[in-house]
């Protein structure tokens, strides 16, 4: 049955891309002055990574405390046989990846009749977070990600399906999107070589526990209202909506499950750019609940979750050659009503280096804070731990 719902997402966008090409590059010939462009990028991206926390396998056997890896390699190539059509393909390899299909982060045909009215159809980095639509390593300032975005409690990383978007105005800009589709129920995916980050809160507890929520394709939708002003100042209202969904519930100390449920997120962001100084901030909530009676269970047989994250950073370059950056960071993920709960704050420093376009260093800081309810159902968890990840990216 998981293969027919991928299916009944994932084949019709590739049909719907296709029929896109066939019919607007007839529109080549219709435009003479028009030369078809083609754009192809990638980039590598290795890591050392160190962590103080207490990792442990599943026979309780300590692991390794650093290690060195490929943390991603990505390939982007984009095709735009007329001015008004874009095909785009964004491929990003991780030591964490499960199939193939994770493989594809976009492949999407977007139409435009104007700056005010763009279609399109395909994969698409979810449209809410500005970082979720730059967290490639060569764009991102930090090391890491904020936890809003790498623990996907608060929105998925891409969805398959349909989206409309455009922008009014000239000084004063007013974006909008709307996209709705499929999305994957996965949160918390091991990122970094260590698989620490995106899982503060579960590597805090001294045992790798793997996501049991199988990978499939579930309804949900995005809306995104946008202001910006001169490129300096923008401020965001988002919101995200998943009539089905799948969450994952430690029921008691033995008994765990994969539970159907409904949830909503919103949230607010704000970014001042001023050349050389950035801030950028976001505050997400959300809310979840069960959809069927969970009956057999140590708790309640419905629950309702409330969970929020933000986190503010700024940034400033020096020639754009050197840039150091601070950021504050926090995520509550309740789990299973008031059986289980998790906070966590990360202050994090570093330094970005680019000598030239193509190659970027990064080294960063982490100091991490993770509160978990009740303590009893994690008796190996550590309170405070550190991370250092030195980051070599080169571009092409």
């Amino acid at each position: 049955m998981k293969n027919c719902k991928t299916k009944r997402f994932y084949y019709p966008i590739l049909g719907i891309i296709s029929v896109f090409t066939l019919l607007f590059s007839s529109g080549v010939y219709a435009q003479e002055d028009w030369e078809p462009q083609t754009f192809v990028t990638g980039y590598a991206n290795t890591i050392f990574e160190w962590s103080s926390l207490d990792r442990r396998d599943d026979l309780g056997n300590i692991k390794d405390s650093w290690g060195v890896g490929l943390s991603e390699v990505a390939f982007l190539v984009s095709y735009k046989p007329i001015q008004k059509l874009e095909v785009k393909g964004t491929f990003v390899y991780t030591p964490y990846l499960e199939d193939l299909h994770g493989l594809i982060v976009e492949a999407y045909a977007n139409y435009s009749l104007s700056d005010k009215l763009k279609f399109g159809a395909g994969r698409f980095l979810t449209p809410l977070s500005p970082v979720n639509q730059y967290f490639y390593a060569p764009v991102n300032i930090s090391a890491t990600l904020p936890m809003v975005v790498s623990h996907h409690e608060m929105l998925p990383q891409n969805i398959t399906g349909f989206q409309i978007s455009g922008a009014v105005g000239s000084d004063f800009k007013l974006n909008y999107n709307l996209t709705y589709g499929g999305y994957t129920a996965r949160v918390h995916q091991e990122q970094g070589v260590l698989g620490i980050q995106g899982r503060e809160e579960l590597a805090a507890t001294g045992t790798d526990i793997e996501n049991p929520i199988p990978r499939e394709y579930l309804p949900g939708g995005t809306a995104r209202l946008a202001g910006n002003w001169k490129e300096v100042v923008t401020l965001g209202i988002n919101l995200f909506d998943a009539r089905e969904g799948r969450t994952y519930v430690a029921t008691s100390q033995t008994t765990n499950a994969v539970v159907p449920t409904k949830s909503y997120t919103y949230g607010f962001d704000f970014h001042l750019n001023t050349g050389n100084f950035k801030f950028n901030t976001e505050y997400w909530q959300g809310k979840r609940e069960t959809t069927t009676l969970m009956e057999n269970f140590q708790f309640p047989q419905e629950f309702k979750d409330d969970f929020k994250a933000y986190y503010a950073e700024v940034f400033y370059s020096f020639n754009d050659v050197v840039t150091p950056y601070y950021r504050y960071d926090h995520v509550e993920d309740a789990k299973a009503g008031d059986f289980f709960s998790s906070n966590v704050t990360t202050h994090t420093i570093g330094i970005n280096y680019r000598p030239i376009y193509e190659a970027l260093f990064k080294v960063e800081y982490r100091h991490a804070s993770v509160d978990i309810e009740p303590a009893a159902a994690f008796p190996f968890r550590q309170e405070k731990f550190d991370n250092v990840v030195i980051s070599t990216v080169f571009s092409f």
